[in-house]
């Protein structure tokens, strides 16, 4: 823990703690997520504050998915009949059965179901960082899954927002430049900085923008984390349970913002969560059983 949160607001403590070695590994990862491409392509010594002042030295890494002068316009989503299944000694695993939905700019859709369903599978498929078994998933005509590895980096970095249940925000770095991660690599044009400060006036941080996530408290630290998912104006919002972490006032306040941001977005948000606080918020909701995705 960081602090303890009195009243809303977080008591913190003298000294931030460092990150166990488990919860490093995992925040890496997620950053590799947010960057939209694998470790291996940044160099050791890089580190956050330094790539803020060398933007011009990024990589560029998609060279087919236009010029990105403008943000991406938001489009359509097709999953039609995807499953997945996972090999193991026992033989195959099956996880998703035949999931099918569509959805248009500005539509969301809530996936309920018990832990193991396969809720953060078929997130992690929309997302492209899992391909499916079979089926198929087009966004905006384009199915990502058959594209080259860098350049499906480079459409994920630039097509979709991602919201973890836990912020996964940069220990070292102020809110202003966490929410700034998602450009470091991104060709897209604009004033990315402004976009960020935007974001965060309309989560209410405009007053933190210079603090660390240590002095923030749960709720503020999912907000910047909600900012972060949509600097970038993508197309599709993907949450995995974004208030499950949260006490309830905190939870309410969270949801409240996700829904006001997702209508400003005109994008398609899906929202997996185990919170039928959440989930009645959204009016698609339905349940993933033995494989399957079913209406609520």
């Amino acid at each position: 823990m960081l602090g303890r949160e009195v009243s809303g607001r977080l008591e913190p403590r003298l000294a931030e703690p460092a990150l166990a070695a488990q919860d490093a590994v995992r925040l890496g990862q997620q950053v590799q997520t947010l960057l939209g491409r694998d470790a291996s392509q940044v160099a050791e010594d890089e580190r956050p504050r330094a790539r803020f002042r060398r933007r011009e030295r990024c990589q560029v890494l998609n060279s087919r998915i236009g010029d990105g002068s403008a943000p991406p316009a938001a489009g359509t989503l097709v999953v039609e009949r995807v499953s997945k299944q996972f090999e193991t000694p026992r033989g195959p695993l099956p996880i998703l059965l035949d999931v099918s939905f569509s959805k248009a700019p500005g539509e969301s859709l809530c996936v309920m179901g018990p832990s193991g369903s396969g809720k953060s599978t078929l997130l992690h498929i929309l997302g492209t960082l899992e391909p499916p078994s079979s089926g198929r998933v087009t966004l905006d005509g384009l199915s990502p899954h058959a594209l080259p590895e860098t350049e499906l980096a480079a459409f994920r970095n630039r097509a979709i927002g991602f919201v973890f249940q836990d912020h996964f925000l940069l220990p070292q770095c102020s809110v202003l430049e966490n929410v700034l991660v998602p450009t470091l690599v991104s060709r897209a044009e604009g004033d990315h900085e402004a976009r960020a400060r935007e974001l965060l006036e309309r989560v209410g941080l405009a007053d933190r923008l210079d603090h660390r996530p240590a002095e923030l408290s749960g709720g503020e630290r999912q907000r910047a984390a909600l900012a972060r998912a949509l600097v970038l104006s993508p197309r599709l919002v993907l949450c995995d349970e974004p208030t499950g972490n949260l006490d309830a006032s905190s939870a309410g306040n969270v949801a409240d913002l996700l829904v006001d941001l997702h209508a400003r977005a005109h994008a398609v948000l899906v929202v997996v969560t185990h919170s039928a606080a959440l989930a009645e918020r959204f009016p698609d909701r339905r349940r993933l059983a033995a494989g399957r995705l079913e209406p609520l």
